[in-house]
């Protein structure tokens, strides 16, 4: 149609439609998980390490593979980790690129971010096991979490033994008042 209009100074050349592919390619991942969590009514927890994780992995296979939108990958990246790079430290994973750390970082090194994709159906450990991480740290990574979820719910069942003695505790003390105010009864009756 430009070219009918005799305007080929607007028709997107070859360089133009690479740039154009590197850019899609670069925002596909981020798209998707956007539009992950926007379509549930209440998104969830679980999705965080996931989504994450896979746009980490994404980001630094495409800078392998884009020409033009380097600076632009890495920035990315940048801000990537510097957001969340306390999940992605979680998971053992080193940067090679100097982190400038956002007021986010640290809260994402909380463990609820492993564990609630863990118990969470669609992601159990799949996220793990079929992300970028070595073979090796995806062994140790899935035993911490793992292990993490064991000590949870070790800490739950004190916790409730705990709530139970405590219940038992409470009604034996009211089975103690009430029996020594009937025996009190049966004296107050008797005199």
């Amino acid at each position: 149609m430009l070219t009918e209009l005799k305007r080929k100074d607007l028709c997107l050349g070859l360089r133009d439609l690479s740039m154009l592919n590197e850019f899609v390619s670069l925002l596909t991942l981020i798209g998707e998980a956007t539009t992950a969590t926007q379509a549930e009514h209440s998104p969830s927890i679980s999705l965080v390490g996931p989504s994450i994780v896979s746009i980490y992995y994404d980001l630094i296979n495409e800078r392998n593979n884009v020409t033009y939108t380097t600076t632009f990958c890495n920035a990315l990246l940048s801000s990537l980790i510097a957001r969340f790079g306390g999940l992605l430290k979680s998971l053992n994973i080193e940067f090679d690129m100097p982190v400038q750390k956002k007021g986010t970082y640290d809260l994402y090194e909380d463990p609820i971010f492993l564990v609630s994709s863990f118990l969470d159906g669609k992601f159990k450990l799949k996220w793990i096991t079929e992300s970028g991480l070595p073979e090796e740290e995806k062994v140790d990574v899935c035993t911490k979490i793992k292990n993490l979820v064991f000590d949870h719910c070790v800490l739950l069942a004190n916790v409730a033994n705990d709530v139970i003695v405590a219940e038992t505790h409470e009604e034996t003390e009211e089975e103690v008042i009430s029996i020594s105010n009937s025996k009190r009864k049966k004296v107050v009756f008797l005199s």
